[in-house]
């Protein structure tokens, strides 16, 4: 079964960014943050994922602190 357009906004990594491979086919897919595939279909998806890692990080920050 593969993922639907629904669940990759919800998912972490450059994969949602990407038009370039055809892994989210694939049942076992797991969204990478590094890949020699990568082909970005929207311009801004740098600063995007710039801004996700930046808020992963604050909210691990938040766990620790509890």
């Amino acid at each position: 079964m593969a993922i639907s357009l629904e669940n990759t906004n919800s998912m972490p990594g450059i994969c949602k960014y990407c038009e370039g491979c055809l892994k989210l086919e694939a049942e076992d897919f797991k969204s990478v943050y590094r890949c020699n595939d990568f082909i970005p279909m929207i311009a801004n998806w740098k600063k995007l994922i710039e801004e996700e890692l930046k808020n992963e990080k604050e909210q691990r920050e938040q766990r620790k602190k509890r």
